[in-house]
């Protein structure tokens, strides 16, 4: 019976309504995308997802990306996640280049002048969970409508970083405050 049915439906003209979304094997990319999350980058075949100046040990890495992480305006948001991305490898780099991709429509940013400054204040190992850090900084956001006016105050972000060609870069970077 179930023979019978499938010559039924193939000779009906069904088809699959779902193979315009299929994934093209080897390609690194798909049409298969959730409403309003911005595509994911193509990948590099040209070998050049090296890191731009990697550091010469994971602290400094991690001071490093919690600088430029922590310093940024309406104007420069989407050069500086590029940046983030460009010294970073793994999820980290996948999170800043889908950030840069969104931050390009996000209209919120420029109306209320968005800036942000701080600097990290302490990187220490995660006692509690190997090859994880623990990165303080010290922000301030600033601009109109709700950040007028904000007091600066600490925020805290879990790392890892990777070992790479000629030093230390981030690999995750997970902001919890």
């Amino acid at each position: 019976m179930l023979g019978g049915v499938a010559t039924v439906l193939g000779a009906g003209g069904c088809s699959d309504p779902y193979a315009a979304q299929k994934v093209s094997a080897g390609t690194g990319s798909s049409s298969i995308q959730n409403v309003g999350e911005p595509p994911a980058p193509a990948r590099r075949q040209d070998g050049a997802g090296g890191v731009f100046d990697p550091q010469a040990t994971p602290q400094a890495a991690l001071r490093r990306f919690a600088t430029v992480y922590a310093n940024w305006s309406y104007r420069t948001l989407g050069r500086d996640q590029a940046l983030l991305a460009s010294m970073s490898v793994g999820a980290a780099r996948l999170a800043e280049r889908q950030a840069a991709e969104s931050t390009r429509a996000d209209t919120t940013l420029t109306r209320a002048r968005l800036a942000n400054r701080g600097a990290a204040i302490s990187v220490s190992e995660d006692l509690a969970r190997s090859a994880w850090w623990i990165v303080v900084t010290q922000e301030q956001t600033s601009g109109g409508g709700e950040y007028e006016g904000l007091a600066p105050k600490p925020h805290v972000s879990l790392a890892q970083v990777a070992r790479v060609g000629g030093g230390w870069a981030v690999s995750q970077w997970l902001p919890q405050s």
